[in-house]
């Protein structure tokens, strides 16, 4: 995955690379689950992404020390969470506007 790769760039300063097997392994778990409950698919573009990386970036707290970056697991339960929220309580897609909507699928792509 080119994105992974990205994400364990040298300039990161990551020490170890667990993070790449962990993300796979609860992605691996979502992915069986979630179809059962009717939830699409999770795709690894949320927590294999560079802005996720910077965004978790600690900053050190001695001078000189390398940042640390701290894993996640919360933003990609939420983001299928949300996935699920219409399954759950439709009436709420409802009081969204459809430009509003529109306008999402339109940046997401």
């Amino acid at each position: 995955n080119i994105s992974s790769l990205l994400c364990q760039l040298p300039e990161y300063n990551l020490q170890h690379g667990h993070y790449y097997h962990s993300s796979f392994l609860w992605m691996g778990l979502f992915n069986a689950v979630g179809p059962l409950f009717g939830l699409p698919f999770v795709t690894g573009s949320l927590p294999h992404s560079p802005q996720f990386v910077r965004a978790l970036t600690l900053a050190p707290d001695k001078p000189g020390a390398p940042p640390v970056v701290a894993e996640n697991r919360v933003a990609p339960l939420l983001m299928y969470a949300m996935l699920g929220l219409p399954l759950l309580a439709p009436d709420v897609l409802g009081l969204i506007p459809r430009a509003a909507i529109n306008g999402v699928l339109i940046y997401v792509g």
